[in-house]
């Protein structure tokens, strides 16, 4: 639609249209960029989603770098303790030495549906 107003809308005719029709056209491109900005919100919050960046922090390729480097930092210290664990359960001594002090967390849900145990 946006296209076709303006091949409406020439040099030309510019001057003599009416006052409505600009309105009119007007409340067409006011329409279109509010759908726009909408699509444009929805396109951020699922990239925000999508790359784990908070909803309040402002979305630019440095934010998204910086997100994807607190990531990998992660995933790095995950692999490091996996590699441990593993390096544990290959010595049975030391995997019943640690099966015998290990405890099973409680979670949250444990806590708000069990209050009083």
């Amino acid at each position: 639609m946006l296209q076709h107003l303006v091949q409406i809308i020439d040099q030309k005719s510019i001057y003599t249209i009416s006052e409505e029709k600009i309105n009119h056209y007007n409340k067409i491109l006011s329409d279109q960029l509010s759908e726009i900005k909408m699509e444009i919100t929805g396109m951020e919050a699922m990239f925000g989603l999508r790359f784990n960046i908070p909803a309040n922090a402002p979305l630019s390729p440095k934010t998204a770098i910086l997100q994807l480097e607190r990531d990998i930092k992660a995933l790095k210290k995950d692999i490091h303790s996996i590699k441990n664990d593993l390096s544990v359960c290959q010595d049975i001594a030391m995997l019943k030495s640690y099966l015998k002090t290990y405890r099973i967390a409680r979670s949250y849900d444990e806590d708000f549906w069990y209050p009083f145990t």
